[in-house]
C-alpha cells in the first residue's frame, strides 16, 4: 500500500513541479522574510509607534510573515518531497495550514485598505487626522478585520476539511467527500468568494481612494499656486504702471520747456 501511494505521488509530482516549488518559494522567502523583518524593525521604533500608519504596517508584516511560515511546509513537502504524512495528524495539519494561509491573505489585503483609508483621511481632513488616525483606532480596525476574517474562514477548521492525497501538490488537502454539499460549495463557490473578498473588493476600494487622493492633492496644489502667482505678478504690473507714469510726466515737462 505504501509503495503504491509512493508511486502515485512520484508520478503526480515530477521533477519540473519540484523545481518550480524550489525556485519560486526560494525567491519568495529571500525577498519576503528580510522585507518583513525590516518593516518590523523600522516601524517598531518608539517614535513611529505613535503613528497609526506604523502600527498598521507592523500588523501587515506580522500577517505576511505568518503566510510565509505556512509556505515553508509546501516548500518542503512539494519542493523537496519531505513527507509529513504519518509524522503528524495530516487532516489537522491541513486545517491549520490552510486556515492560517487564507486568513493571512485576507487580513493583509484589508490592512492595506485600512492603510489607504488612513492616508485618505490625512489628505482629506488634515486638521482632524490627529484625532481620527490614532494607533488605538487603527488596531480596532484591524480587530474588526480579524473578526470577519475568522468568521469567513472558520469552515476550514471543521471536520468538513482535511486530508485528501498527502504529498500531491494539487490535492493534498481539500473538502471531505462525505459532506457532498460542502464539497460542492468548496469547489464551485469558495474560490470565487476568495477572489472577490481578498482581491477584487480591496483593489477597487484602494483604486478609488488613490484617485481621490491624487485629485485632492492636485486641487490643493493649484489653490496654493494661484495666490503665489498673483502675488508675483502684482508688483511687476505696479512697476510698469509707475514707470509709464514717470515717463509721461517727463514727456510733459519737456513739452512745457
Amino acid at each position: 500500500m505504501n509503495a503504491t501511494i509512493g508511486d502515485r505521488l512520484s508520478f503526480a509530482n515530477p521533477t519540473a513541479v519540484n523545481h518550480c516549488y524550489q525556485v519560486g518559494y526560494s525567491i519568495l522567502f529571500l525577498l519576503g522574510f528580510p522585507g518583513n523583518l525590516a518593516s518590523l524593525f523600522t516601524f517598531s521604533r518608539a517614535s513611529l509607534r505613535k503613528l497609526s500608519t506604523a502600527c498598521l504596517f507592523i500588523a501587515l508584516a506580522i500577517f505576511d510573515t505568518l503566510y510565509l511560515v505556512m509556505c515553508i511546509f509546501d516548500y518542503l513537502e512539494f519542493g523537496f518531497s519531505v513527507s509529513f504524512y504519518g509524522r503528524l495528524s495530516y487532516s489537522g495539519f491541513c486545517r491549520f495550514r490552510y486556515f492560517v494561509m487564507y486568513a493571512a491573505q485576507f487580513a493583509s489585503a484589508w490592512i492595506l485598505v485600512i492603510v489607504s483609508i488612513d492616508r485618505w483621511i490625512r489628505t482629506r481632513f488634515p486638521f482632524k487626522s490627529n484625532v481620527i488616525c490614532t494607533p488605538a483606532k487603527g488596531l480596532i480596525a484591524v480587530g474588526v478585520v480579524l473578526i470577519i476574517d475568522v468568521a469567513l474562514h472558520f469552515h476550514l477548521l471543521t471536520q468538513w476539511f482535511g486530508m485528501l492525497v498527502p504529498g500531491l501538490a494539487i490535492a493534498a488537502c481539500g473538502p471531505s467527500f462525505t459532506q457532498q454539499s460542502y464539497a460542492i460549495f468548496y469547489y464551485m463557490f469558495w474560490s470565487i468568494i476568495q477572489i472577490i473578498t481578498t482581491c477584487i473588493i480591496p483593489a477597487v476600494i484602494m483604486f478609488f481612494i488613490v484617485i481621490d487622493i491624487l485629485i485632492n492633492v492636485h486641487v490643493r496644489k493649484q489653490a496654493f499656486v494661484r495666490p503665489i502667482h498673483a502675488f508675483a505678478v502684482l508688483p511687476t504690473s505696479s512697476v510698469e504702471k509707475e514707470t509709464h507714469r514717470t515717463e509721461k510726466e517727463r514727456s510733459l515737462s519737456l513739452d512745457v520747456k
